[in-house]
């Protein structure tokens, strides 16, 4: 492909990642909720045998770090697919030579 300014041939695609992002915070949020649900759950349970105080503490801490499994887990397959898509949508290119960017 040729820039439409300088007719040469250096021309690359414009990286855009909003969709990128978008998908990330959305998987990323609904991971960390997933994640935190049932890990709160399965701390219950397993804190449930030092008694109440267990069980509560054991619901906290396995909402804590569902949270954070799930949704770093869950972000970084959101931003490798938005990624991805980002890379197939991208519709805007960039010359090297002038700096002119166009879409095609």
């Amino acid at each position: 492909m040729r820039c439409p300014r300088c007719l040469r041939e250096g021309v690359d695609k414009v990286l855009d990642e909003r969709v990128g992002r978008a998908c990330s915070l959305g998987m990323g949020a609904a991971g960390g909720y997933a994640g935190a649900a049932t890990l709160a759950k399965a701390g219950a349970i397993w804190g449930g045998t030092l008694g109440s105080l267990g069980t509560l503490l054991g619901a906290l801490l396995g909402a804590i770090c569902g949270g954070l499994l799930g949704g770093l887990g869950a972000g970084t397959v959101g931003w490798l697919v938005g990624r991805a898509l980002d890379r197939r949508l991208s519709e805007e290119f960039f010359c090297k030579a002038c700096e002119h960017r166009f879409k095609r």
